[in-house]
């Protein structure tokens, strides 16, 4: 289902935001998770609902996404889990 086919969802933003500048996240009726950018809010990411809380969990827990310092995989099995929606 591409965003613009879904019903309306409700984005909710961190209370952290300044200027309105931050990153947006919805609940979706396909068990995902919606992110989005709030300058450019037709672009969005969607990750599976596990994989959106294992990233979370591993933030809370040592504030590092990949658990090794670089950029990746949140769960650690190599999946990027998400890719671009509704853009264009």
């Amino acid at each position: 289902m591409v965003a613009s086919e879904e019903p309306e969802i409700t984005w909710c933003r961190s209370s952290r935001s300044i200027e309105g500048n931050c990153v947006e996240t919805a609940l979706t009726l396909g068990e995902t998770v919606a992110v989005r950018d709030s300058k450019d809010p037709p672009v969005q990411l969607r990750f599976a609902t596990a994989r959106w809380s294992a990233f979370l969990d591993r933030i809370r827990s040592d504030g590092d996404a990949t658990g090794d310092g670089a950029t990746g995989d949140a769960t650690g099995d190599g999946a990027t889990g998400g890719g671009p929606i509704g853009a264009g």
